[in-house]
């Protein structure tokens, strides 16, 4: 067995190799498309807008990894706030739409709790990051209740997809969730909201540099007057040299015995005076 394994080591260690990595592949990719297709819970989420999000987008629960953004769907909604389904809004309806949402479907690897007190955002964990989404369930309290939020099962979401109609169930509710923009993109929707303030500021600053420079005005003139930087070059020498006598005398004061003398002399008088009273 020893001499066929020597003498065939390269085809054992490329089987053992090839092996391995199929096992790796399994385990990885494989066993986590089953775990996606069965036991998931697919929660229908409202956002405003999905500017920054796409399909496979994280998704965590107070900051554990829980699931990814699996659907997006854009749909117009009625006066009741509840979206219109592709056949309605295509065939025409009697009411104009009121408005326009995004439902985002959320693949979650666990089971949702919500209480009316809950939060969704999706966020920038930082500037160079891709968005995600965060849940933050609520707590459970004297003013708070459990709420029942639209979820789907595998065969609803692709019935979903196909025709843009929500499952008609009773008792349930769409989760909303806020939708926090890009902080590159509020910094030039800022920039761009106030270019006529930051122009007109930045022309002042132009101005007064080109004053000082060419010596017009009270500053100006003070700044580029000769003799007034000679005066003060001299004020603040004389300066340095005050304070470092007085530091030099400070010094020598506290290293002389002078003051401790005097002090004796006086309570030795003090005493004497006392004593003669007395």
């Amino acid at each position: 067995m020893i001499k066929i394994i020597n003498k065939y080591s390269k085809e054992v260690v490329g089987l053992g190799f090839f092996l391995f990595l199929g096992l790796m592949m399994s385990r990885t990719i494989f066993e986590k498309k089953v775990a996606g297709i069965h036991g998931i819970t697919y929660l229908v989420v409202r956002l405003k807008t999905a500017e920054g999000l796409k399909i496979g987008s994280p998704v965590s629960i107070d900051g554990v990894s829980s699931g990814s953004l699996s659907y997006l769907h854009y749909a117009p909604v009625d006066t009741d706030n509840w979206p219109i389904p592709y056949p309605e809004y295509s065939t025409g309806r009697e009411d104009p739409p009121a408005g326009q949402t995004v439902m985002a479907v959320l693949a979650m690897n666990q089971d949702i709790v919500l209480y009316s007190n809950y939060k969704i955002i999706s966020r920038y964990t930082s500037a160079l990051s891709e968005k995600q989404i965060e849940l933050i369930p609520g707590r459970l309290g004297p003013d708070t209740r459990l709420e029942n939020m639209l979820e789907l099962n595998e065969k609803e979401l692709i019935a979903f997809r196909k025709t843009g109609i929500l499952p008609n169930k009773s008792g349930v509710t769409l989760a909303r969730a806020s939708n926090y923009d890009d902080p590159l993109y509020s910094i030039a929707t800022v920039i761009v909201e106030n270019r006529k303030s930051i122009r007109r500021i930045t022309h002042n600053l132009a101005e007064v540099t080109d004053k000082i420079n060419r010596g017009n005005g009270t500053i100006a003139a003070l700044v580029n007057r000769p003799d007034f930087m000679n005066s003060t070059n001299g004020l603040l020498k004389n300066v340095i040299i005050l304070v470092r006598e007085i530091s030099d005398g400070v010094e020598d004061t506290r290293e002389s015995r002078a003051t401790i003398d005097f002090l004796q002399s006086l309570i030795t008088i003090t005493f004497a005076a006392l004593s003669g009273a007395i």
